[in-house]
């Protein structure tokens, strides 16, 4: 694993440009952006301001690339694993087990393969802490961009929504940037909630491992752009 690059939004450093689609993002959403980074130390800082408002969003992001090998748990899109291992089981009868005195029965199963799969090389996001105003949204999507950057990743990025506060759970945020649960059940809950309305307020509870798949990258990148 390779050292962990911190991104942090501040006011303080030198400017620098990102890409026309994040920067438009930036414009959008501040009038007068300003863009600064710190690369010596592996540390990347973005500021931006809004004049009208007098107030400075601020965002830190924690990030590192996993060179990928672990065992993928959870079902993966196709293009974030790679399979280690196939091994045939062959079939199995129905059968009667017993366990502290209580009959159990174990159903027959087929004779089939079973398959062991690893994650790809990736951007793992470990930690966001945004005061919003589009602050957070620009973070994110500088590890995105950085991701597809790399030959190694290709877009390839995962996250743990998980909750801070006990109350409240950022899945809504995430799912609005093209995030996906690997659990199908957290997807339609979050869907059904976005096709409500969306709202902060009553944003679904729910944790887990996210990842962005190719086709939302282009969304996930424009979000926040008019």
């Amino acid at each position: 694993m390779k050292p962990i690059n911190i991104f942090s939004v501040e006011n303080r450093y030198k400017k620098n440009s990102f890409n026309s689609q994040t920067e438009k993002a930036v414009e959008n959403k501040t009038h007068a952006a300003q863009k600064s980074v710190l690369s010596p130390l592996e540390k990347d800082t973005v500021s931006f301001k809004n004049t009208f408002s007098h107030t400075y969003p601020v965002a830190q992001i924690q990030s590192h690339k996993d060179i990928g090998g672990t065992i993928a748990f959870g079902k993966y899109p196709e293009n974030y694993i790679k399979l280690i291992n196939r091994e045939f089981v062959e079939y199995q009868p129905e059968r009667i087990v017993v366990r502290n005195g209580k009959e159990r029965i174990i159903k027959a199963r087929p004779a089939h393969y079973e398959e062991t799969f690893a994650l790809l090389p990736h951007y793992h996001i470990d930690k966001l802490w945004t005061t919003g105003k589009g602050s957070g949204t620009l973070a994110i999507q500088m590890v995105v961009e950085k991701s597809l950057k790399d030959k190694e990743t290709c877009g390839r990025v995962t996250l743990d929504a998980s909750c801070i506060d006990g109350k409240t759970s950022p899945a809504g945020f995430y799912y609005k940037l093209g995030f996906r649960f690997l659990n199908e059940i957290s997807n339609q809950e979050c869907e059904s909630w976005l096709k409500a309305g969306g709202k902060r307020e009553n944003a679904p509870f729910i944790t887990g491992t996210m990842y962005l798949p190719s086709e939302n990258i282009l969304h996930c990148l424009k979000y926040g752009t008019k």
